[in-house]
């Protein structure tokens, strides 16, 4: 009887052991596959192109330049899941008060003297969302993403856009340039958010992760232009037996880029004999001698030989953005032997700068 205690004492011991180990493993089963189930995320740091406006920039007329950028990025995973991807861009290293210069943002002439081309960055190709940052409220805050997330790589592209702000007639030619080449100019972020979770620029300012910087350069070359428009001249009713000379005036409308020295030039004209020139009768061969001159008193003839006959090294031979008036003067000479009609020529006005 003893004996039969003794051994059930010892079975009991056993099937308590066994249980001992078999909660045990349980335990260490669930622990590992808890561990199984967490989200490891990374997101690595972004790199962006070069925003180039090129070396023909037109400040003076036209549609404003415009370019466009790619910005990348790659997040790793062992999990499905989403994230919230924040581009933060400051004011730049052209700005003429850094961080306060936001809208537009400024690129600085590289060469003396020192001018500013206003220019901005957008999120959107349609040009009307500027792309900020969580460390100034001026402007829109920073590019945010909403990004599906699976597992292992995730590789992405941003575009970037950007305009050279129109109303710049005055800017000086030359290059120009803005650096975003450093964490106070450009940073990467990131955070997990739920799959109904709606991001906005504010999702962005607190619980990220950051990364790091996406250094790029901005560039444009402000080019010299000069736009002409012109007025006929017209001497009106002219005698046949008048002997003297007619005198006529018109006016030569020149804008050139800022500071540009230019000089204007005169062809002689369809109808030109030597360095005479002289209008012809529109339904006929009959010619009438007439000059044009730089000058009121008429003394100086207005040719198109640069440097030498042009009109150059005056006031108004200086461009300053703005549309200037230059005024022709002209003198007609009809003779007793010219016939009554119409009498015309054409004259091809050439800009050297």
């Amino acid at each position: 009887m003893q004996t039969l205690i003794r051994q059930a004492r010892h079975l009991a011991q056993k099937i308590i052991s066994y249980s001992c180990i078999g909660l045990v493993l349980a335990c260490a089963g669930l622990w590992t596959k808890s561990a199984d189930a967490a989200i490891h995320l990374t997101c690595s740091a972004a790199t962006a192109s070069n925003l180039n406006f090129g070396e023909a920039v037109d400040v003076l007329q036209g549609a404003p330049a415009t370019t466009t950028g790619t910005l990348s990025y790659s997040c790793n995973s062992n999990t499905s899941g989403w994230v919230a991807l924040c581009f933060n861009l400051a004011d730049g290293s052209g700005a003429s008060t850094p961080g306060t210069t936001y809208n537009p943002r400024q690129m600085a002439r590289t060469s003396s003297p020192s001018n500013k081309l206003n220019y901005q960055i957008f999120q959107d190709s349609a040009l009307t969302i500027p792309w900020g940052t969580t460390k100034a409220s001026i402007i829109n805050g920073p590019l945010v993403l909403k990004v599906p997330i699976k597992k292992d790589s995730n590789l992405g592209t941003v575009a970037m856009y950007a305009s050279i702000a129109p109303g710049q007639s005055t800017a000086l030619a030359g290059s120009y340039t803005s650096s975003f080449t450093s964490t106070i100019q450009t940073e990467f972020t990131w955070k997990e958010v739920n799959a109904g979770e709606t991001v906005t620029p504010a999702t962005c300012n607190s619980g990220v992760n950051v990364v790091g910087s996406f250094g790029f350069q901005v560039y444009a070359t402000v080019a010299n232009r000069c736009y002409v428009g012109t007025t006929d001249l017209n001497f009106g009713p002219v005698s046949s037996i008048k002997t003297t000379a007619v005198t006529g005036q018109t006016q030569i409308d020149m804008q050139c880029t800022n500071s540009s020295a230019y000089q204007i030039g005169l062809n002689n004209g369809n109808n030109s004999s030597g360095n005479n020139r002289y209008m012809k009768k529109t339904s006929g061969t009959d010619l009438v001698r007439y000059e044009l001159y730089t000058d009121a008193g008429r003394t100086v003839r207005w040719g198109n030989t640069k440097d030498v006959d042009t009109l150059r090294n005056q006031p108004n031979t200086t461009g300053t953005g703005f549309s200037l008036p230059i005024t022709v003067y002209a003198q007609a000479y009809p003779g007793a032997s010219v016939t009554a009609g119409n009498y015309a020529d054409t004259v091809t006005v050439t800009v050297y700068f």
